[in-house]
């Protein structure tokens, strides 16, 4: 999965597309988390897939170029949420897996991986993408 300025979508899959603003990742957590309800996860899982949304969509938005737009890709299906966002930015590297950041998704993630690649504006576009599956839900 690898969200790009085509717009490929993923299959069955939610684009959201907003500023790369810390204050816009209330809507990608909120996002998140009704898909991890629709998937039946867990009390738990569900605060997992939204920390780790949050974790990630934050370290790409604060790496992005000023005034960049964060594209954000969500599918769900068969006990799993997959999560691809994207920005422009002036660091030519990924996200560093060598911080706290890095350590709490890969605590609640199946997967996540970051890269980046040059884009003809002459900057860089940042990718990361994580997968959770979850818990199913018990009886309430």
């Amino acid at each position: 999965m690898r969200p790009s300025e085509s717009s490929a979508h993923m299959a069955g899959g939610v684009e959201v597309r907003l500023p790369a603003d810390l204050a816009q990742l209330f809507v990608l957590r909120s996002l998140a988390a009704t898909l991890a309800i629709r998937q039946e996860f867990s009390l738990d899982g569900i605060e997992d897939v939204k920390l780790a949304v949050d974790e990630m969509c934050s370290a790409v938005a604060v790496r992005a170029c000023r005034g960049a737009e964060l594209i954000c890709q969500f599918a769900a299906q068969d006990g799993r949420v997959d999560v691809a966002v994207t920005a422009l930015s002036d660091v030519a590297e990924p996200i560093s897996k060598d911080t706290f950041g890095w350590l709490v998704l890969t605590s609640l993630t199946d997967s996540v991986s970051s890269w980046t690649t040059p884009d003809p504006s002459g900057a860089h576009r940042l990718f990361a993408v994580l997968s959770v599956r979850g818990g199913v839900a018990g009886p309430l």
